[in-house]
């Protein structure tokens, strides 16, 4: 036998480690702890508590809004890491959902304040202020918005296409031309 070819004892002489077959050891299968649902599971009150809120408003909760947070800033470290947390076991479609309606109705709201004395932003309560911010930015590109929607009322092919919709969805029968009769629900 050449001297470099394998042997009992290894390659070249060397004694080889001879390890025994895996069968002979009883494998234990330890269960990896699902630790965010565990985090989850403690706070589960306060957490879905949030996320109510959240989906509510149609926008992020600020911290100020939350009731009883310090439990979960100790547990995530931040408000905004908390918010992380929520939405990754969340649906944010809802979210957005509630965000377009949500919008829809300020606008309506905006809209109906345009026949009235305008309010100093600074008297404004400060959950509808946040909401300004939000979905318009400022309080000057929700009266613009208020004011475009207003002006919308005055076009008569919004207003059949409306009605055509409406009628479609069977919330009603359209006379074309004249107007739109709604049934009861």
């Amino acid at each position: 036998m050449p001297s470099n070819a394998f042997s009992p004892t290894g390659i070249k002489g060397r004694r080889t480690l001879v390890r025994p077959s895996h069968s002979t050891f009883s494998r234990t299968v330890v269960e990896k702890r699902d630790r965010t649902q565990e985090k989850y599971l403690q706070h589960q009150t306060s957490l879905d508590a949030v996320w109510n809120q959240w989906t509510g408003l149609g926008r992020e909760p600020e911290s100020a809004e939350v009731d009883d947070i310090m439990p979960l800033m100790q547990a995530f470290g931040s408000f905004r890491k908390t918010l992380r947390f929520i939405a990754s076991r969340n649906d944010m479609q809802l979210v957005e959902a509630s965000c377009k309606r949500r919008t829809s109705d300020l606008q309506v709201y905006f809209a109906l304040n345009q026949f009235e004395k305008r309010k100093p932003y600074k008297h404004l309560d400060v959950g509808l202020q946040r909401d300004i911010k939000a979905f318009f930015g400022d309080y000057g590109a929700a009266q613009t918005t208020a004011k475009t929607l207003l002006f919308l009322i005055a076009d008569t092919d919004a207003i059949r296409s409306a009605c055509k919709e409406a009628s479609e969805h069977g919330l009603g029968w359209l006379i074309e031309g004249e107007s739109l009769h709604f049934t009861r629900l």
